[in-house]
């Protein structure tokens, strides 16, 4: 009687052994059919492992923090002056985002169709924008006075400005109209598509007005 049992018990193992080697024998060959000729299973299964890979996709650019020319002023005579004590143009960038920014390396122009980026003036290393804060460039073609004086100026019978990340990528652009002494251009409320003439400019603080 005992050794019927165990006879039984060695043919139950003997089948359960030969399903497991069928099922094994049955994937090998499944994966060696969707493999390319030349490619180990290996290497099957890595270029799948790419492929599902939803992290990555090459069609979709990688996001641009939110910094936008938020006023401009191309005609300064009574107003704020720069550290040399002179009035001068000014366009005033805000992030309008959570965190802070950093923006080494950004460019502005207001010659962009005609000169192209190679010739737009550079922000300095170190340049950043607090979440929610501004950042005051004077548009006076005077470098010498400070590290934020651009290498252009603005026209008071108007023009167009434009803001580039580093890799020449045009972030935002603004063209605005002809404007009188002491009177800027400017989103209202910050960083909204909407644009006003502000009678009393707002360097360095919120749109409010005009």
């Amino acid at each position: 009687m005992v050794e019927s049992q165990r006879a039984r018990r060695k043919i139950s193992e003997m089948k359960q052994t030969i399903l497991v080697g069928f099922f094994l024998f049955v994937c090998a060959c499944t994966n060696a059919q969707k493999a390319s000729p030349g490619d180990t299973l290996s290497d099957t299964a890595d270029v799948a492992d790419i492929g599902t890979d939803a992290s990555v996709d090459p069609d979709v650019a990688p996001e641009i923090p939110v910094v936008v020319i938020n006023e401009v002023l191309a005609s300064n005579d009574a107003g704020i002056v720069d550290e040399a004590g002179d009035f001068e143009d000014w366009l005033e960038l805000y992030n309008a985002s959570t965190e802070v920014v950093d923006i080494s390396g950004w460019m502005l122009s207001d010659s962009l169709a005609e000169d192209g980026v190679e010739l737009a003036w550079v922000l300095p290393d170190s340049t950043t924008i607090e979440a929610g804060g501004y950042l005051l460039i004077w548009a006076d073609k005077d470098e010498e006075d400070g590290p934020l004086h651009a290498d252009f100026k603005l026209s008071k019978d108007g023009e167009t400005v434009s803001l580039l990340s580093p890799d020449g990528v045009v972030v935002d652009e603004v063209t605005f109209p002809e404007l009188a002494a002491d009177v800027s251009y400017g989103r209202s409320p910050d960083g909204s598509e909407n644009w006003v003439v502000f009678s009393v400019p707002t360097p360095n603080a919120s749109n409010t007005g005009p």
